[in-house]
């Protein structure tokens, strides 16, 4: 049971993979990279690196498996850190021409810096600063080491208060705009996916205290798999979600007319709208009735569009 699981999440984890792919193949397509796709290619780097060093390490033992037990100590936390900054920076694309919301993106930015550094300090210290570890394997001649309990409970406490802070500042920003509700939904529920990655660090957490490794892989190989999947979510809803608009509208008209999701989030504006980019047919999400900026209210007919 516990190898057919291991394939489960590896399956799960190449899906993440490959979604992060086509997801940075269409950015690169439409030439609309950004930010947020730039921490998804170090999610998306980490993540591939997590996958080779999990399984090298489950079928080597000795010198090998020491070296694939520590880059893979390393590459799945980033991996999951990578796909947070993602996620932020997905969130303030939407309200970046709002100063308080770069402001305040930045800051979240560099709180999840500094909490990834603390915790990568952790397990360098944790793993490197006794290495008797290397002369005790385990039957099968793999060495491992696990994190103290104080290490674990940290690292955990981390993982969903910095979760909490992505879904409540996306709560934040969406609560003042003019959105029809449809599109609402959509844009939470996936930004809401963040919940089952805090779930699952819980379950990791449990299976640490409690010493449960072969459970722990396990646990660790969903949370990689469901992050890099959350990572692209929003991308891939709000692509899909423009596509059926498309299809719909050229249904009812009998035409061929190219109708975004721009023009189902928002009324025609009488003048060209403000893109990020320079490129047309992005994603319009009307500010005008958001309140959370000074800068904003003072020019109320200034759209942003995005590219989800």
């Amino acid at each position: 049971m516990p190898r057919t699981l291991r394939v489960v999440c590896t399956v799960l984890q190449i899906l993440g993979i490959l979604l992060t792919i086509m997801r940075l193949g269409y950015r690169v397509r439409t030439r609309m990279i950004w930010v947020e796709d730039m921490w998804a290619v170090a999610a998306l780097v980490c993540g591939v690196t997590s996958l080779i060093t999990d399984w090298t390490n489950f079928y080597t033992s000795g010198q090998a498996a020491i070296i694939s037990f520590w880059v893979y100590a390393f590459a799945y936390p980033s991996t999951v850190w990578a796909v947070r900054q993602s996620i932020l920076f997905s969130v303030a694309r939407i309200f970046w021409s709002a100063r308080s919301s770069r402001l305040t993106t930045i800051i979240i930015a560099v709180v999840f810096l500094v909490l990834y550094g603390a915790l990568t300090a952790q397990r360098a210290w944790q793993y490197g600063h006794n290495l008797d570890w290397y002369n005790h394997p385990d039957k099968n001649g793999r060495a491992h080491v696990y994190l103290s309990h104080p290490m674990v409970i940290f690292e955990l406490i981390t993982d969903c208060i910095s979760d909490v802070i992505i879904i409540s500042f996306a709560l934040r920003l969406l609560w003042g705009i003019k959105l029809p509700a449809k599109e609402r939904i959509m844009i939470l529920a996936a930004l809401s996916t963040s919940i089952i990655v805090t779930i699952v660090s819980i379950f990791r957490a449990i299976c640490q205290l409690m010493h449960f490794r072969n459970t722990l892989r396990i646990a660790a190989d969903l949370e990689l798999a469901v992050s890099l999947i959350t990572c692209n979510l929003l991308v891939a809803t709000t692509y899909i979600y423009r596509i059926v608009i498309r299809r719909r509208n050229v249904a009812e008209s009998g035409s061929d007319t190219d109708v975004g999701f721009s023009q189902a989030v928002t009324a025609p504006v009488s003048r060209p709208p403000v893109t990020l980019d320079g490129i047309g047919e992005l994603t319009t999400v009307d500010l005008t009735g958001y309140g959370g900026d000074s800068a904003t209210q003072a020019e109320p007919e200034t759209d942003i569009n995005i590219e989800m």
